[in-house]
C-alpha cells in the first residue's frame, strides 16, 4: 500500500492502481484549485518506503470559469489543474524536483518540477482519447538522481454533453400506400450521439416532430415514423416533407439536438374508377375503309396511375354482326375501336376436278385438305401451311397472290390450285346496307383493389354514334371466284361460263368485262364485254396446261377509274390423244448361254393421258412378229409386260443385233396404240450372266488377234464411248 499525506488527514491510505479523472472541458491553466470537495484539496504525499511499485492516482478535480453558466463555445476561458504529487523525501527545502513522462507529457500535461503539480495545456476531448498513462519521479535536484522509483498513474477524461445527435443516413425518403390506416409504419430514423452512452444521459436520444404534423407522428424512443391521418389521398397530395429531431439529454433543458428530413411519397392504389368524360360521342366512317383500320379512339380517364389505371373495354350493344371490336391502347389506355372481318369463311383448298390430276399430284394434294381451321387465318397462312405440308414431296412450288386469292402451284407437267374465298368478306361497311351504328360501350379498371369495391362498380360507359359515309366504290363480282371446266377437245369459241358484277352505289353504272392479259398471256380465252361470257380463243392442251387462272377486270361505264376484279379459274378436261410409249429407251442385252423361256426385259409404258380412273394398257407383239422363232412377249396385266426367249444358242457371229416390235394399247375411248421397238444385243457374258463384250465388233477383233499385235506397236485411238453403241476407230503404225 502507498500512503498519502495532506495538511488536514495525515497519512490517509487506499489501494492501488489510483486514476486521475479530469473533465474534458478543462483547458489550459495554472489556477491552484486549492480546497475543494473530496480529494482536491489533499496534499498527496507518497510514502518514500512504499513508493517502489507503480502507482496510479485517482483524483477528482473541480474547475473554476470566470463565467457563471458558460455556453459551449465560451468554454475556453476555464482553468485546471491536478493537485500535486508529493515525495515524502521532499522536505520543502528545495532539493528534490519533479520529472513528468509518458503519453502526453510536456505536449498536452506539464509538471511544475517544483511543488509537482500537473496541468493540462489543451482541450481534452473525450471522444478523440478517453485515457492518458503518465508516469512521475522524484529526483535530485544536484545529481538528478531518483529519490524514489518512477510512479505511474492514469488520467480518465470523464464525458461531458459536448456532441449533438446526428442522423447519419438522412435525409430520408420514404414511401407509403395512399389511403393507408393511421400508424402505417413509413420509415424508421436513427441518430447517434458520440458522447458517452455510459454516462449520464448525453448520448440517450429521443425523437420529435418538428414539421409533418398532423399527417405524421414518430415514436420518441425508437425514431419510426407513421401515418397519423387515415385517408390520405395521393390525387390530392402525393408528396410530404417532415422535419425529424433528435434531442439528448432525454429531451430534457439543455440537451443538444440533431434533425433530418424525410420526404414521403404517397404511392398509388386503385381508389378511383374509370370515367368518360362525355357520355356519347360521334365518328364518321367512309364504308370503303379497309378491314383492320381504326374507326375511333375513345378515352375514359382514370386518376390512377400505372397498373390502376389499366382498363379493357368492351363493346356491350349495338353491334351483334361483330364489325367492330374495341381494344385498349397499351400506352394511352384509349378504346380503340377498328373494323373486323364479318362472317369471315375459313380459306378451303381448291381441287380441280379427278379427270385434271394425276395420280402422283393426287397424293400431293390430299394433306392440304386436312388443314385445321384454327390454324388458318388468311390467304397467306393458308397458302404458307399448305406449302408446308406438300413441302416433303418431290417438285419445286410457288405461291401467286391476286386479289385475296391465293394460289398455290406444283411447277411440273402437271399444276395445282389451292384458293382463298377471302374477297367476300373484305368490306364491311356499307351505305347502301346500314347507314350508322350506334355502340354501347364499357370501360373497365383491369385490377381492382376489393378494399374498395364498396365505392361502387369501377367501370363506366358510353355511346358511340357511327354514321357510315358513302363512297363510290367499284364494281363487286357476285363471286370474287369463278370455277370452270372446259375440255380440251372444245372448238375455238366455244363458250366456257359467265361471271356477272355489279356497281354497289346507288348510281348502278352500267359494267364492261375484259381480260386482265398479263394472266393470258397466250390469249386462250376471250369475253363477251357487256355480257361477261368467256370462251375460247385458241385450242387448248391439258398436257401442257391443266389449269389456266385469269383475273377478270368488271369497269364502271360512267366512271372507268372504278375496276372491280375477280377471278375465272379455268380447268382443262383430258380427253385421250396421246397414245402410251414406252417408258424408257431400254437397253437390252441377251447372254449367248441363255435358255430357252429366260425373261431378258421387263418393260412399262407410260401416256400424257389422265384417264379419271387410272390407265390401264396392254401389250402384244406386231402380227408380222407373232410367229418368230427367237422371242416371244407375256402381258403380266399390271402395266408391265415380260420378254422371253423361245430358244438357245444365240451366237454373236451369226446375229449380234435383234429387233423385236412391241404393240401397246391404252384404254382410252376410243382407244390409243403404238409400236415401239426393242433393240436385243447379243453379248458375250461371265459366268454371272454379266455381259463382257457384245456385237460383231468385239467378236472381229478378238478373231485378228489385236490384242496380240498390241504388244508390239504404237496404238492411237479416238474413241467414243456409249454404253449404248460404242464405235472404235483403231490406227496402227
Amino acid at each position: 500500500m502507498g500512503r498519502f499525506s495532506s495538511a488536514s488527514s495525515p497519512y490517509w491510505s487506499m489501494p492501488w492502481p489510483f486514476v486521475i479523472s479530469a473533465d474534458e472541458s478543462h483547458w489550459v491553466g495554472s489556477h491552484n484549485l486549492g480546497s475543494g470537495a473530496n480529494l482536491a484539496n489533499m496534499g498527496l504525499h507518497l510514502n518514500a518506503h512504499k513508493w517502489r511499485c507503480t502507482l496510479q492516482v485517482l483524483i477528482q478535480v473541480k474547475y473554476y470559469n470566470r463565467r457563471k453558466n458558460p455556453t459551449p463555445r465560451e468554454r475556453i476561458e476555464r482553468h485546471w489543474q491536478i493537485d500535486p504529487l508529493h515525495s515524502d523525501v521532499d522536505k520543502g527545502e528545495g532539493k528534490v524536483k519533479y520529472v513528468l513522462n509518458g503519453e502526453g507529457a510536456t505536449s498536452i500535461f506539464t509538471i511544475d518540477e517544483n511543488t509537482g503539480d500537473i496541468h493540462a495545456t489543451k482541450r481534452l476531448d473525450r471522444e478523440e482519447q478517453a485515457y492518458y498513462t503518465l508516469r512521475a519521479q522524484a529526483r535530485d535536484r544536484a545529481t538528478n538522481l531518483p529519490v524514489e522509483p518512477e510512479s505511474e498513474f492514469v488520467i480518465k477524461v470523464q464525458d461531458i454533453n459536448d456532441n449533438e445527435p446526428k442522423f447519419l443516413d438522412g435525409p430520408y425518403n420514404a414511401q407509403v400506400p395512399e389511403m393507408s390506416p393511421v400508424g402505417t409504419s413509413v420509415v424508421e430514423v436513427k441518430a447517434t450521439d458520440a458522447d458517452d452512452p455510459t454516462y449520464g444521459n448525453s448520448a440517450r436520444v429521443v425523437y420529435s416532430i418538428l414539421e409533418g404534423q398532423p399527417y405524421f407522428s414518430v415514436e420518441p424512443k425508437t425514431g419510426i415514423v407513421r401515418t397519423a391521418l387515415p385517408n390520405m389521398d395521393r390525387e390530392a397530395r402525393d408528396q410530404y416533407l417532415l422535419v425529424i429531431q433528435a434531442k439528448d439529454m432525454v429531451g430534457q433543458m439543455g440537451g443538444l439536438s440533431g434533425t433530418t428530413s424525410v420526404t414521403v411519397m404517397l404511392t398509388d392504389v386503385n381508389d378511383n374508377p374509370p370515367r368518360f368524360s362525355r357520355k356519347s360521342y360521334q365518328f364518321a366512317v367512309p364504308e370503303s375503309l379497309p378491314v383492320a383500320s381504326v374507326v375511333a379512339k375513345i378515352k375514359a380517364l382514370d386518376s390512377d396511375i400505372g397498373p390502376n389505371a389499366e382498363m379493357d373495354y368492351r363493346i356491350i350493344e349495338g353491334d351483334g354482326l361483330g364489325v367492330f371490336r374495341v381494344a385498349p391502347d397499351k400506352d394511352t389506355q384509349e378504346g380503340v375501336i377498328t373494323l373486323q372481318k364479318v362472317g369471315q369463311r375459313q380459306p378451303k383448298p381448291y381441287i380441280p376436278p379427278a379427270a385434271g390430276i394425276h395420280d402422283q399430284a393426287s397424293q400431293i394434294v390430299t394433306p392440304a385438305t386436312g388443314v385445321p381451321q384454327g390454324y388458318v387465318r388468311s390467304p397467306l397462312l393458308f397458302s404458307l401451311l399448305t406449302l408446308c405440308l406438300v413441302a416433303r414431296h418431290p417438285g419445286n412450288y410457288i405461291i401467286n397472290f391476286r386479289d385475296d386469292i391465293a394460289v398455290l402451284g406444283l411447277i411440273n407437267n402437271r399444276k395445282l390450285y389451292f384458293v382463298s374465298d377471302m374477297k367476300e368478306a373484305r368490306k364491311n361497311l356499307d351505305f347502301e346496307t346500314k347507314s350508322s351504328y350506334t355502340l354501347k360501350i364499357e370501360a373497365s379498371n383491369r385490377n381492382i383493389d376489393p378494399r374498395f369495391l364498396s365505392q361502387g362498380p369501377f367501370s363506366d360507359t358510353a355511346m358511340v354514334r357511327l354514321t357510315v359515309e358513302n363512297v363510290d366504290e367499284p364494281p363487286i363480282f357476285s363471286s370474287p371466284l369463278s370455277k370452270m371446266v372446259i375440255s380440251e377437245a372444245a372448238k375455238v369459241g366455244t363458250i366456257i361460263g359467265t361471271v356477272s358484277a355489279l356497281d354497289p352505289d346507288s348510281t348502278n353504272s352500267p359494267i364492261k368485262y375484259s381480260i386482265d392479259r398479263n394472266t393470258d398471256l397466250e390469249r386462250f380465252f376471250n369475253i363477251e364485254s357487256t355480257t361477261g361470257v368467256i370462251s375460247t380463243a385458241k385450242p387448248l392442251d391439258r398436257e401442257a396446261n391443266a389449269v389456266h387462272n385469269i383475273t377478270i377486270l368488271a369497269i364502271e361505264s360512267l366512271d372507268p377509274s372504278q375496276v372491280g376484279k375477280g377471278v375465272a379459274l379455268i380447268t382443262v378436261m383430258d380427253i385421250n390423244d396421246n397414245a402410251p410409249v414406252f417408258a424408257i429407251e431400254y437397253e437390252t442385252f441377251l447372254c449367248e448361254s441363255a435358255g430357252p423361256g429366260q425373261v431378258i426385259e421387263t418393260i412399262s409404258a407410260v401416256d400424257k393421258d389422265e384417264p379419271p380412273s387410272g390407265h390401264r394398257f396392254f401389250f402384244s407383239l406386231t402380227a408380222e412378229t407373232a410367229g418368230n422363232m427367237n422371242f416371244t412377249l407375256r402381258d403380266n396385266k399390271d402395266n408391265t409386260a415380260s420378254v422371253l426367249t423361245k430358244r438357245s444358242g444365240f451366237q454373236r457371229r451369226e446375229q449380234a443385233m435383234y429387233r423385236l416390235p412391241v404393240l401397246i394399247v391404252d384404254s382410252g375411248t376410243p382407244a390409243l396404240s403404238s409400236t415401239n421397238t426393242l433393240s436385243i444385243r447379243v453379248c458375250d457374258c461371265d459366268p454371272d450372266g454379266t455381259p463382257q463384250s457384245c456385237g460383231t465388233e468385239a467378236f472381229m477383233l478378238e478373231a485378228a488377234g489385236l490384242y496380240d499385235y498390241l504388244l508390239f506397236g504404237v496404238l492411237l485411238a479416238d474413241c467414243l464411248m456409249s454404253d449404248l453403241n460404242p464405235v472404235c476407230t483403231i490406227q496402227l503404225v
